[in-house]
């Protein structure tokens, strides 16, 4: 008001006072937002500086999120992981007890064998038998004459002997010798053995001495007559009682070559050495035949015995070594069979069965080892002639004898059977073969073929038939050349005789069952839409480190395939045939392991990167918040106390104004 005309002094206090109130409300905007720089007008550099360190914060913040997602992803992974490899210890041990329970049960040979040459194929010809070499060779290795054509000899073949009128015995091919020094049914397998039992019905049996090479049975004067298949071979058939019979020439074959490997599932009472066709002899001729025995004793500590029966098998004998402390067995895909010692003392071997370990070995020495190639006692299949192979020559299953003219088997369906009678190529030419009467391979095949619900195939190459359920419905065997072909009673509706005959199908099916458990393990291991570990085809994981919008700092882990199938694990359905196919298995779960571990370890240490970056984005958080802060936040003691000061200061001013209008007041009383 330009007509109002105010002291020098009171202009001065009003002037004080108007600075103090403006401080006052700068003051108590900072109280009130805690703030010093509320807007660039405040402090520009300060401001937009704080504002810069602000948005970083909120963009990590941001980064934040996805991290926490990403661990709970790579979580369920893991736990995914860690699940599956219990489901794979369930069905290794599962596996374990299919394995033990073929060893258990005995019928490890049941393995579908249909068809072997008796022999392989044999190099030279062969040598006569003599009483000192009888013991060496196998009845089913030998020949006729000088020449390389078999007897055709194989086992569960048979022979019986009748003295006079008395009672009648049986000689098998194959069977234990055990009991052959008392009168009655025998078995073994060699020419030895043989004569051993004839002796003991009250024949006198000479083998290549006074005719070489040959069987001469000179009975008592109540004669003798011998008959069956084995009889036959050999040359001993009589058809009334007589005297005295002779065979014909008899020799042990020498270098036979196509030779089929021994497996986990082979007899060891039909192990032959590589070549020559003989048996597994030791020092002493002992053998592997049913009934002798393995000893092994480390450094004169407890010994181990192994029993030979007519169903011990080769992974019998592995599996005995290798509970023994220090000693490993195992057996290649060429039949070598290989014992190590491992132990700091030597290793004593003895027994009548030896000589699967060598004909000379005595002692492994420590920290040594002794192998030795051996082979199953026929031949390897010849696929060329497999399909024309008379039903009567085919290798018949431990405990059986082989197929002979009018056996029959019996498939039946939904209770319609199918009966197919088995004949020989001589009652029933190979071109004269029906749906219902064979005499070949061939012939069987087409008329399995035939029959409507099974799926019926043979392998070439092993020689092995596989009958396969494909109706739905279970399929039943009978007739007396369902053994002798080695198929099982029944199976089950997508079950196979393979998997029927030697393996348990309630084994087959927990472990298959376990394998689709597994699959759904590993698909339900999801967070979110992202699965780690059930196809290599899913979406990676990405994981943003820092706020760059070009190359960006990022974490991509890739997607892994753990189901059954990305492990490499076989279904136990058609492939679990004996121990050997097993162990398969059992392979191929050790490696899942393994693969499952290092997964599981990939994942561990994605998942902590992660984590430590979680930790570490959350640290540079906090210091960029700090650091704009420090750049903006007031300190609210010192502005306190600045507004305690200018309210004193506002105070004081007042009064000072009130004292300078003093003057004026004064001036006033005069006119009053």
């Amino acid at each position: 008001m330009a007509d109002v005309t105010l002291t020098s002094a009171m202009r001065s206090n009003l002037y004080s006072l108007q600075g103090t109130a403006s401080l006052m409300t700068t003051i108590q905007g900072r109280l009130s937002t805690g703030k010093k720089v509320n807007s660039a007008l405040d402090n520009p550099t300060n401001y937009f500086a704080a504002q810069s360190l602000t948005q970083r914060a909120s963009d990590l913040s941001a980064l934040l999120d996805g991290m926490g997602q990403a661990i709970q992803a790579l979580t369920t992974a893991s736990q995914g992981i860690t699940t599956a490899q219990k489901t794979i210890e369930q069905m290794k041990s599962i596996a374990n007890s299919a394995a033990q329970s073929i060893t258990t049960a005995g019928n490890a040979d049941g393995t579908n064998i249909v068809a072997y040459n008796p022999l392989g194929s044999a190099a030279s010809a062969g040598v006569a038998l003599t009483a000192a070499t009888a013991v060496n060779y196998g009845l089913t290795s030998l020949v006729a004459g000088t020449t390389t054509t078999s007897l055709g000899i194989l086992n569960g073949d048979s022979m019986t002997v009748q003295v006079g009128t008395g009672a009648t015995y049986t000689f098998t091919v194959g069977a234990s010798a055990t009991n052959n020094a008392v009168k009655g049914n025998g078995g073994g397998t060699t020419a030895a053995e043989l004569a051993t039992w004839m002796n003991t019905l009250g024949a006198v049996t000479d083998i290549g001495v006074t005719t070489a090479g040959k069987i001469t049975v000179d009975a008592n004067p109540a004669g003798l007559t011998i008959s069956g298949n084995l009889a036959s071979a050999l040359g001993l058939t009589t058809t009334a009682a007589q005297t005295s019979v002779q065979a014909g020439s008899l020799v042990g074959s020498l270098d036979y070559t196509n030779q089929a490997p021994a497996t986990g599932s082979t007899l060891v009472s039909q192990l032959r050495e590589s070549t020559a066709g003989k048996l597994l002899t030791n020092a002493g001729n002992g053998n592997t035949a049913p009934g002798s025995y393995l000893s092994i004793a480390v450094g004169g500590g407890t010994t181990k015995s192994i029993n030979i029966t007519d169903k011990t098998t080769v992974q019998d004998v592995l599996d005995a070594i290798n509970t023994i402390s220090g000693v490993s067995a195992s057996l290649d895909s060429t039949g070598a069979l290989k014992v190590v010692n491992n132990n700091s003392t030597a290793v004593t071997v003895s027994g009548t069965a030896s000589g699967i370990l060598g004909a000379a070995t005595t002692t492994i020495n420590a920290n040594s080892s002794v192998s030795q190639t051996i082979v199953q006692g026929y031949g390897k299949v010849v696929a060329a002639n497999l399909p024309t192979t008379a039903l009567t020559s085919l290798q018949a299953p431990a405990g059986q004898s082989r197929i002979a003219k009018g056996d029959q088997l019996n498939v039946t369906i939904d209770g319609v059977t199918t009966a197919i009678t088995l004949n020989d190529i001589a009652t029933t030419a190979a071109g004269a073969q029906t749906a219902t009467v064979v005499s070949n391979v061939s012939g069987l095949m087409s008329a399995l073929g035939q029959i409507s619900g099974i799926t019926a195939t043979l392998d070439n190459t092993t020689g092995q038939l596989n009958i396969t359920s494909s109706s739905g419905k279970t399929v039943t065997f009978s007739g007396n050349a369902a053994g002798k072909l080695s198929l099982p009673p029944s199976i089950a509706p997508g079950q196979s005789s393979l998997s029927g005959s030697g393996v348990s199908a309630t084994y087959i099916k927990q472990f298959d069952d376990l394998s689709k458990l597994l699959d759904q393990q590993v698909q339900d291991a999801s967070y979110k839409g992202i699965n780690l570990i059930s196809s290599t085809g899913n979406n990676p994981l990405t994981v943003t480190f820092n706020e760059a919008a070009f190359n960006a700092n990022k974490l991509v882990v890739k997607a892994t395939d753990l189901t059954s199938k990305g492990l490499g694990l076989t279904a136990a359905t058609g492939n679990w045939k004996d121990a050997n196919t097993i162990q398969s298995s059992l392979s191929q779960l050790t490696l899942a392991q393994t693969t499952l571990r290092e997964n599981s370890a990939v994942l561990g240490q994605n998942l902590t990167s992660v984590q430590n970056r979680q930790d570490f984005t959350n640290n540079m958080i906090a210091t960029l918040k700090t650091g704009s802060d420090n750049l903006t936040l007031a300190d609210m003691n010192e502005e306190s106390a600045n507004m305690l000061a200018l309210q004193t200061r506002q105070q004081l001013g007042i009064q000072s104004l009130s004292l300078a209008s003093q003057a004026n007041q004064a001036v006033m009383r005069l006119f009053g």
